[in-house]
């Protein structure tokens, strides 16, 4: 059952827990009064921004998954109230939609949100990465990393893990994905995951 999945020590690793502190360091720069969270997955993010005082509510498109709303995020609009929330967080979601349903989908988080979506899809390639520790009072940490997009790599390779696409294989690169968030956002922010590159976030702000 995929619910009990994502409490097993596969799915929550040391990689995954970082990119919740990035999901919640986001969240938590932008300060909305509302979030409306897709795919709340375990509830880690969910109940962490819970127990610091913000109002969240989640959705779901798996009826198992314990969330406020549960549905299709490409018809969001039918399932809560135009400009209902603050923030719409959609972390390692658009990746499971086609890519043919993302603008719509995107113009659904717009309707959603007063200002700002934050979310995150996979960067695929590989990592060349240096780090460096050094210090005698005290460990200092240095890290560097860049990752080359996978553009050799096809449907096969992400299918597998039920991706229709990801940010940086063949025909998905990255300037095509931020080109595509454009014509609905703002572009606030841009960052990668801060251990391997390996997803990309963005802090997008809505077009009224």
């Amino acid at each position: 059952m995929m619910t009990s999945y994502y409490h097993t020590e596969n799915y929550i690793t040391y990689h995954r827990w970082i990119s919740y502190y990035k999901q919640l360091d986001l969240i938590r720069s932008i300060r909305p009064s509302s979030i409306l969270e897709l795919g709340p997955g375990n509830g880690i993010l969910t109940n962490t921004l819970r127990a610091m005082n913000y109002t969240v509510k989640t959705m779901d498109a798996d009826p198992e998954v314990a969330s406020d709303y549960h549905g299709d995020i490409r018809s969001l609009s039918s399932i809560v109230a135009p400009k209902s929330f603050d923030c719409i967080a959609a972390f390692q979601i658009l990746e499971h939609i086609p890519w043919s349903d993302i603008p719509n989908t995107l113009l659904e988080i717009q309707k959603a949100s007063r200002q700002y979506a934050v979310i995150s899809v996979p960067y695929s390639g590989l990592l060349a990465m240096l780090s460096l520790k050094m210090g005698r009072r005290g460990i200092q940490e240095w890290n560097w990393g860049y990752r080359i997009p996978g553009f050799w790599r096809s449907g096969r390779f992400y299918r597998r893990k039920g991706h229709f696409w990801e940010c940086g294989v063949r025909g998905f690169s990255l300037s095509k994905v931020r080109k595509q968030l454009q014509d609905v956002f703002y572009i606030e922010s841009e960052e990668y995951h801060p251990y391997d590159k390996s997803q990309v976030f963005w802090v997008l702000k809505i077009k009224q």
